[in-house]
């Protein structure tokens, strides 16, 4: 009681709420930031790390992850590189928690068919895998949603027929270096 006799309120703390409270309070909103996290941003934070990547109709990727896009991600494995699209990523092993948003600048922004385009331009020898099967050539022209292909035999030359094999980009499951 105060001397002009009114009462003295105390704020009582049931001991069950002593701070749990702000412990719940804490993991909603960690839950609701991580709701917003996506999977690029999560491949991106793994830069560098050895990861696993299922793709359907073909297996495991394995390697170290060394570019990762909002819509595609590079593994260097142990006698090649493969490109593989987002869309046909099933499971991914070896990533973690951590995030990392894309700069303004960086291959993040860079789409598949940008990615694509770069490898028609270097001539490369690759496997393109689909669920229909997996295809060896040269990347003669990428378009808006499709790639062209021009076969190559075991020596890594052009086959005579220069007949273009062409594949829808959202077909494509994965694009690997070939090894001639």
């Amino acid at each position: 009681m105060y001397p002009d006799g009114r009462q003295h309120q105390e704020w009582l703390v049931p001991d069950a709420l002593d701070g749990s409270d702000d412990f719940a309070l804490t993991s909603d909103l960690i839950r609701a930031e991580q709701a917003d996290v996506i999977l690029a941003d999560r491949l991106r934070a793994a830069h560098g790390a050895r990861i696993r990547v299922t793709v359907p109709e073909f297996g495991v990727l394995e390697g170290q992850l060394t570019e990762a896009s909002d819509e595609w991600i590079e593994l260097d494995t142990d006698s090649s590189w493969a490109l593989i699209p987002l869309h046909a990523v099933v499971m991914l092993h070896g990533l973690g928690v951590r995030a990392r948003q894309a700069s303004r600048t960086a291959v993040g922004e860079q789409s598949l068919r940008s990615r694509l385009r770069q490898i028609s331009r270097d001539r490369a020898p690759v496997t393109v895998i689909t669920a229909a099967g997996t295809v060896a050539g040269r990347l003669a022209r990428v378009g808006a949603d499709a790639i062209d292909l021009v076969g190559v035999d075991r020596g890594g030359e052009a086959q005579r027929r220069r007949e273009l094999l062409t594949i829808p980009v959202s077909r494509v499951l994965a694009v690997q270096s070939l090894s001639i």
